[in-house]
C-alpha cells in the first residue's frame, strides 16, 4: 500500500502536514503550498508499506525548499518528441500565473487577513458604542 506524505518546513523542522492515497492529490496540494510564504519548504514523499516483510520504504517525488541555496532538481522526467522547447521557465508560465508572482494579485491568505481585521474594528465598534450607551443609564 502506497501512501503520499505532504510534508512542510518551518523553522527548521520538518512536519506532516497531510496524508493522501492518491499521488496527484498530494503533489497538487504541495504546489499550493509553494506559494504560501508561511513555510520555507515543502516536498512530498511517497510511503510504501510492505505488509510481507514489515518494510517501509520511501522516496522523495517533490522537494522545495527556500532555505537553500540552490533548489534540488527534481527527478528527471523523459522529454516529450513535438514538444516546444522553452528558452527558461518562465516562458511556459501561464501571464496570469506570471503576474502573481509579481505580485499584482492579492493571495486568499492576505484577502482572509483584512477580513478577520474589518470584522474585528466592527465588533470592537459595537461594543464600545453599548458601553457608551450604558453609562448614560447609570447615575
Amino acid at each position: 500500500m502506497t501512501t503520499y506524505e505532504v510534508h512542510t518546513l518551518k523553522n527548521g523542522r520538518w512536519l506532516i502536514a497531510a496524508v493522501h492515497n492518491e499521488k496527484a492529490m498530494a503533489l497538487n496540494e504541495a504546489r499550493e503550498i509553494t506559494g504560501n510564504r508561511f513555510f520555507d519548504g515543502v516536498k512530498v514523499m511517497a510511503e510504501l508499506f510492505d505488509q510481507n516483510s514489515g518494510n517501509t520504504y520511501a522516496r522523495v517525488l517533490f522537494n522545495h525548499d527556500r532555505t537553500r541555496k540552490t533548489e534540488e532538481p527534481a527527478r528527471q522526467q523523459p522529454q516529450r518528441r513535438n514538444r516546444p522547447q522553452h528558452r527558461n521557465r518562465s516562458q511556459r508560465r501561464p501571464a496570469a500565473y506570471q503576474a502573481k508572482l509579481a505580485g499584482e494579485e492579492k493571495t486568499a491568505g492576505q484577502s482572509s487577513f483584512m477580513s478577520t481585521m474589518m470584522l474585528l474594528m466592527l465588533v470592537m465598534g459595537s461594543m464600545a458604542s453599548v458601553l457608551v450607551a450604558m453609562s448614560m443609564f447609570v447615575k
